[in-house]
């Protein structure tokens, strides 16, 4: 039975029953004899209620504002198919707990990977004793109780489908050779990634939440002239992949790499260096998005404005940006890579509006840091795996679109650079300097596309660059190509999305 079926199927009977369907001692809402319902949850990590309820109590035996045992169960699977045949197939899967409990600032926490009650307990209890060797002090036995998220994305068992996904591969290599018989190599790799996750607080909440995710990468080999140029494209999405396939939507999608691979691969051949040196930039909606996240993305996260890493907040100015930018990060955005039912610390995902029109408005926050500035958390406490404490991280970020057409943009400009594909790069955590190199883009002179550039790098300030920005367009768009991001040597997934926007002056240099 799914979770939610499970939680929908139950609320229409008492809580207490719920829980006594957990093996908790509690008044019982129908009559004995009935079957009890089953919870596929504490199951799926074979856990005993009551030994969830002694390690909940372990924890929160030295007191704390709040705390939480985080269960995950995490498959990944992957193929790489090559012009025609499946070349490897590989599987990966980890299980464990992490418990942590929060007093103030101070943290205590501990992980395992046995999860049976003793080595549950032993765990806790060493995590309690890192926030204070008082007396002992019981939880105030608060019963545990399911609390049921949002449903962003749906359920479904995200790594049986490399079969499907083999068919997948060979279909978009036809498409690409169609496109473009002049390919010699079509390379396809697919990664499915199925993650259980159930976190039982401190306050007796159990929250629980199945994570499907898949990405879909092309890469097509061209030569010709002497020449021989590769063009790239990928697609990461929170769906199954068999839901993909079934998706009107995202079979679109998955077809439309088939034609970007291909045109990307083309426009190597005609394209040259740009001119070096500083002038206006025009960053394409979607697929230039994650020189935001980078950029400045890491400014807005409480810990680092609290550390004195982030310049955001320090002057105390509220303008951090051109009045034409609202910047928004939305863990409620459907299917996108890092949009999320309820983050690692169990808060529901929402929409938070960092900047309204240039003006600061709110920062990241998970609960820790949230106590500290004695606000909410936003709903962003997110951690690699269960080995980690969680840390605030955005999830779907992006600026919100303007009322220009694209090409307003461009004629705008005048003499500049259109940055279309950006392929790698890195930005100073805290909004500092970036650099990122571009591989595909436009040579602009008298407001108009004249050549098409290749292999470059931009290079700027992050909040220099909020400020700088002139004009944005309508077309706001993410870039679905599955972005990971790294912070104090945790990765998790990630979103973002811009439309067109004309920054003032970014610094250009060829390479060799």
């Amino acid at each position: 039975m799914r979770r939610r079926e499970f939680l929908r199927g139950t609320a229409v009977v008492s809580v207490p029953y719920l829980l006594n369907g957990c093996g908790l001692t509690l008044p019982v809402a129908r009559p004995p004899a009935e079957p009890q319902p089953e919870d596929p949850w504490l199951q799926h990590f074979a856990i005993d209620s009551r030994g969830l309820s002694r390690a909940l109590d372990a924890l929160g035996s030295r007191g704390g504002d709040f705390g939480e045992i985080y269960y995950q169960d995490r498959r990944t699977s992957a193929l790489r198919w090559n012009s025609g045949t499946v070349l490897t197939r590989t599987s990966d899967a980890f299980s464990g707990a992490g418990l942590r409990v929060v007093k103030g600032q101070q943290s205590g926490f501990r992980h395992t990977e046995a999860l049976d009650a003793e080595s549950l307990v032993s765990a806790a209890l060493a995590a309690a004793a890192d926030v204070g060797m008082g007396e002992p002090q019981p939880r105030d036995g608060t019963g545990l109780q399911f609390s049921s998220p949002a449903e962003v994305y749906p359920e479904g068992s995200a790594t049986e489908g490399l079969e499907l996904g083999a068919n997948i591969a060979e279909r978009l290599e036809s498409q690409v050779r169609a496109a473009e018989p002049g390919v010699a190599e079509v390379d396809i790799n697919l990664t499915l990634v199925d993650e259980w996750v159930l976190m039982a607080m401190l306050d007796g909440r159990l929250v629980a939440d199945r994570r499907p995710m898949f990405r879909l990468s092309a890469q097509a080999v061209m030569s010709g002239g002497g020449e021989t140029h590769s063009g790239f494209a990928a697609l990461s999405l929170r769906q199954t992949i068999d839901q993909a396939d079934a998706d009107r939507e995202t079979v679109a999608r998955i077809d439309d790499l088939a034609t970007t691979v291909v045109d990307r691969t083309r426009e190597l051949f005609d394209a040259r260096r740009p001119p070096e040196g500083r002038m206006p930039v025009v960053l394409a909606a979607g697929s230039s998005a994650v020189l935001l996240h980078e950029a400045v993305g890491h400014a807005f996260e409480a810990d680092f404005v609290r550390e004195g890493e982030s310049p955001i907040g320090r002057a105390g100015d509220p303008e951090v940006a051109s009045e034409v930018v609202t910047l928004v990060d939305d863990a409620t955005q459907a299917y996108q890579r890092g949009s999320l039912n309820v983050d690692d610390e169990g808060e529901a995902g929402r929409r938070t509006v960092l900047v309204e029109r240039g003006r600061l408005n709110t920062l990241l926050y998970d609960k820790r840091e949230a106590l500290a500035a004695g606000t909410a958390s936003t709903g962003n406490g997110r951690r690699a795996s269960y080995a980690f404490e969680p840390l605030p991280r955005a999830s779907c970020t992006y600026i919100e679109s303007g009322l220009d057409e694209p090409d307003a943009l461009v004629e705008a400009m005048g003499q500049g650079i259109v940055a279309e594909t950006v392929i790698g790069g890195a930005g100073e955590a805290g909004g500092g300097s970036f650099q990122f190199r571009i591989k595909h883009g436009w040579y602009v002179e008298d407001g108009r596309r004249r050549v098409p550039v290749r292999d470059f790098m931009l290079s700027g300030n992050g909040l220099e660059m909020l400020r700088d920005i002139r004009q944005v367009a309508n077309d706001g768009a993410f870039d679905m190509a599955g972005w990971t991001s790294e912070k104090k040597g945790q990765s998790v997934p990630v979103s973002q999305g811009i439309p067109s926007m004309l920054v003032a002056a970014l610094n250009v240099k060829p390479l060799s």
